[in-house]
């Protein structure tokens, strides 16, 4: 069944979307959520999830009704986008509970320079729904907007963000050894033969920044221009692509082969791995 929304707000209509596909995004996200929380990649209020949903949303707003906020640095390929994220301080099984608590939509607008935010409550319209809290986006936000600007000037067809943190990714990353791009990934294709098949350019690495900086951001754009994961040194995993399922199960491969790898260590025997025969191939495979 196919049908549009329209939603009426201070006499002037907001949104005209297909509903039917935002609400299976919003159905796929609590899926993430509630799978990272069971493998317990979520401790406390880590993890964040964003998607640029402008596709979804026929805007006509007036920013005069809403309190603007500005940005430290413009996002101008962000300009009169749509983007769906987390909440700051949110934990992640809480959102598998109440979406509606947990996720707002920032409006960027003012040639990128400027943003709104909008609430769950504001798109659906619906009378049953808790109210909303007074919500500010992720901490993570400028990693998030960073990649969504470099996805859409270079023509990417990846519009959903995730950043989890998993165990094993952590503590590999703990081992010096396993500080380089070069070293992580040739574990991690002598690991296990699907990350040659489904990650052929491997994972970035983005040295040990303070969570939430432009510096971190910074890193990761650069990173992303090859690679569709990045491991974040001491802290965590982020993929990009066209759907946040496919999101969790690149960060959940990653974690499996370094998984492997630790599980033969543990039992005191050194990671025999793939062939450099074998590698190649796969490397023809692919």
């Amino acid at each position: 069944m196919y049908f549009k929304l329209f939603i009426c707000f201070s006499g002037k209509y907001l949104y005209n979307m297909n509903s039917l596909t935002l609400k299976n995004i919003l159905k796929e996200i609590v899926i993430v959520a509630d799978n990272i929380c069971q493998k317990g990649w979520a401790e406390g209020n880590a993890g964040n999830i964003s998607c640029n949903i402008t596709e979804f949303i026929d805007k006509k707003i007036n920013h005069r009704k809403y309190e603007v906020y500005d940005f430290l640095q413009p996002y101008r390929n962000l300009n009169e986008k749509f983007i769906l994220t987390t909440a700051t301080g949110i934990k992640m099984r809480e959102l598998v509970s109440d979406t509606a608590s947990c996720m707002l939509i920032i409006y960027i607008f003012n040639y990128g320079k400027s943003y709104i935010l909008l609430s769950y409550n504001d798109i659906f319209n619906k009378k049953n729904l808790k109210k909303s809290k007074n919500l500010t986006p992720t901490s993570e936000l400028p990693s998030h907007l960073a990649i969504h600007d470099f996805l859409i000037k270079t023509n990417r067809k990846e519009k959903f963000v995730l950043h989890t943190h998993p165990t094993e990714v952590i503590a590999l990353t703990q081992i010096k050894k396993f500080t380089k791009e070069i070293t992580i990934n040739n574990l991690l294709w002598k690991t296990h033969p699907e990350m040659k098949i489904f990650l052929p350019d491997g994972v970035g690495f983005v040295p040990y920044c303070l969570p939430g900086s432009n510096k971190i951001a910074e890193l990761t754009v650069k990173s992303i221009k090859n690679h569709k994961a990045i491991i974040w040194e001491k802290h965590g995993c982020l993929a990009i692509s066209d759907s946040i399922l496919k999101c969790f199960d690149i960060i959940d491969l990653i974690t499996k082969a370094i998984k492997i790898f630790f599980i033969c260590k543990s039992a005191g025997f050194e990671l025999e791995g793939l062939k450099e025969s074998e590698l190649k191939r796969l490397n023809e495979k692919t």
